[in-house]
């Protein structure tokens, strides 16, 4: 979660399946002023259906921290198992009614053909979808461009000179990024 210059990890750990949220210094240089004080839950590797918590309780617990964005980079799906479309769509269900949310795909995503049933579900449920595209995210008057990697080499995208932020579940491709 971002709070200004203050991030929050939401994090399961395997051993007991409790849910930690703990604070991690941030800094966004140029943040536009309508995003001061915003709060972003980052939602990632859930891996229906394979999951450490319910869905409920996962959606509570992200309900609970009040974020004003919430972003998923990727991996809410596990290829290793049937794709669980009816735990996907209850999952995006209840966080677009948190707050607006913006997606990427994750590795498990892109096995086994599983990448467009996986974007239908998401943008059907009013999710942002993207995968080397970008959505605007609107706030108190403001705006600030996201940018959706998708593939390791995605495609050029179009950058203005306002902050950004770059959405990809492959941090180790941050330089395939940068060209882009």
């Amino acid at each position: 979660f971002i709070k200004r210059n203050l991030h929050h990890l939401l994090a399961l750990d395997p051993a007991d399946r409790a849910i930690q949220v703990e604070p991690i210094p941030l800094t966004v240089k140029g943040l536009p002023p309508a995003f001061h004080l915003a709060r972003v839950a980052v939602v990632a590797d859930v891996h229906l259906p394979d999951r450490l918590v319910s869905v409920p309780r996962l959606t509570r617990c992200v309900a609970l921290q009040r974020p004003d964005a919430i972003f998923l980079p990727g991996d809410l799906t596990n290829s290793y198992t049937d794709f669980d479309a009816t735990g996907l769509r209850q999952l995006a269900d209840a966080l677009v009614a948190i707050a607006p949310c913006f997606a990427v795909p994750g590795n498990h995503e892109w096995r086994d053909g599983r990448e467009p049933l996986y974007r239908q579900i998401l943008t059907e449920a009013g999710v942002h979808y993207m995968c080397d595209s970008y959505a605007v995210w609107e706030r108190n008057g403001g705006a600030l461009t996201l940018y959706g990697m998708g593939k390791k080499q995605p495609a050029p995208l179009t950058v203005d000179n306002q902050p950004s932020i770059a959405l990809a579940h492959h941090p180790e491709l941050m330089p395939y990024y940068k060209q882009a």
